[in-house]
């Protein structure tokens, strides 16, 4: 295990060095006097054995660069602090954590970063006053939290599960985390679409066994890992339905995780992952090395997580437009905007996979996928209401029928 840990750092030392030297188009930004990039995803390590990519000589220190990718002429990095997800979720890692994005941050915005992106558990770190703080030393500086690009897949990976699967509006649906950005999004837009058989299961609920009693569910949208909600092959056995379930995981580090898959009957489960943008245009630094960190993603050279591809496009944008935005919550302007640049750089909804892997073009109950692509833009209808009470017109708009899913327009 030494031996291991020891040949992924040393190899974690020689892919930065090796991003670095080839980085060709940053080291020409620079002797022009330009910025060295433009966007900085800020995100951790999921656990202790992704952080050996810190390397033998970067242990000690609060950041290194993790991928450099491009998007035609917008030069992206990661930059992934010391520590885990266990760390930030205790109150010293967190304080820890929060010195080390600080320190990120004003590194990034020194070499010009215009777009920052706070990814993985960051966003949660900082309260609201926090935020303010930071936002108002780098008046410059779009911040975000990259929601409004994952909420937009999930939509339509959900939608098109609905279709693929070919369930409709009496179709029990249950949404694992309801109360975070991503699932409150997911449930008023399922609700103003006529979708009423909605199951909402929160972590806050207080029940040892917040599964207990439900049955007949057709399909699950887990949009938490909080260990009361994590899946397994003995609570999916307990709530589907006769016919058989289906998940649609948005969660990183997942919340169904494979080895409770492998126990399942394929023939009555089926799981896709949710949340994954692709775009064909996109180029990384030294490639080679690239496809190795891009695996144990689960992720490869033309796929990235809706918040990454959100932060991309945003980089291509006029910062007098940004400012008009605010990319730290889910909400409706934003999310048309995302929307929007999306379709004119060239991003489009994942092929359908399972934990990285392509699957058949075919649902659980055989009907087909639809094709991967952006939905065309269209007005959906009047909302009649939303799940916290609002008034009318302060949420989602209703969206098409499942047969028309990759026609809906999606918005908060």
């Amino acid at each position: 295990m030494l031996l291991i840990k020891v040949i992924f750092m040393v190899f974690s030392d020689f892919y930065r060095f090796m991003a670095a030297v080839l980085d060709w188009r940053s080291h020409l930004r620079a002797l022009r006097g330009g910025p060295r990039f433009d966007v900085a995803c800020i995100t951790n390590f999921e656990n202790e054995v992704q952080r050996y990519f810190m390397g033998l000589r970067g242990m000690r220190k609060k950041w290194v660069y993790g991928l450099r990718f491009s998007l035609g002429d917008t030069l992206v990095r990661y930059i992934m602090i010391n520590s885990t997800f266990r760390n930030l979720t205790r109150p010293a890692g967190k304080e820890k954590g929060k010195e080390q994005v600080r320190a990120a941050i004003a590194d990034a915005v020194r070499k010009g970063a215009r777009v920052i992106l706070f990814a993985a558990y960051i966003k949660r770190l900082f309260r609201e006053n926090e935020l303010k703080e930071l936002r108002a030393a780098y008046s410059g500086v779009t911040f975000t939290i990259g929601d409004n690009g994952t909420a937009w897949a999930l939509l339509v990976d959900v939608f098109r599960a609905i279709e693929s699967n070919n369930l409709n509006h009496s179709s029990r649906i249950m949404i694992l985390g309801p109360n975070g950005f991503l699932g409150s999004a997911l449930v008023t837009v399922l609700r103003n679409s006529g979708f009423t058989n909605l199951v909402l299961v929160s972590s806050r609920s207080g029940r040892t066994n917040p599964f207990d009693g439900i049955r007949d569910v057709e399909l699950v949208a887990a949009c938490s890992h909080h260990g009361n909600l994590r899946l397994t092959a003995d609570i999916l056995r307990n709530i589907s339905h006769p016919k058989g379930i289906y998940v649609v995981d948005v969660c990183r580090p997942v919340n169904f995780h494979y080895r409770e898959f492998a126990k399942c009957d394929r023939e009555r489960v089926g799981r896709q992952d949710a949340g994954v943008v692709f775009n064909r245009r996109l180029k990384y630094v030294f490639l080679p090395g690239a496809l190795f960190v891009l695996k144990k993603l689960r992720l490869s050279p033309h796929r990235l997580y809706g918040c990454f591809s959100e932060a991309t496009a945003l980089g291509a944008v006029e910062n007098a437009i940004l400012q008009q935005y605010d990319f730290m919550n889910t909400n409706r302007k934003a999310l048309k905007f995302v929307e929007t640049i999306f379709a004119e750089q060239g991003f489009e909804i994942s092929p359908v996979s399972n934990y990285g892997k392509n699957v058949g073009r075919r649902g659980r109950r055989g009907g087909v996928f639809p094709r991967a692509e952006l939905p065309d833009s269209a007005e959906c209808g009047s909302p009649a209401g939303t799940a916290s009470g609002k008034k009318a017109g302060d949420d989602l708009p209703g969206c098409p029928t499942p047969g028309s899913a990759r026609n809906f327009h999606t918005f908060l």
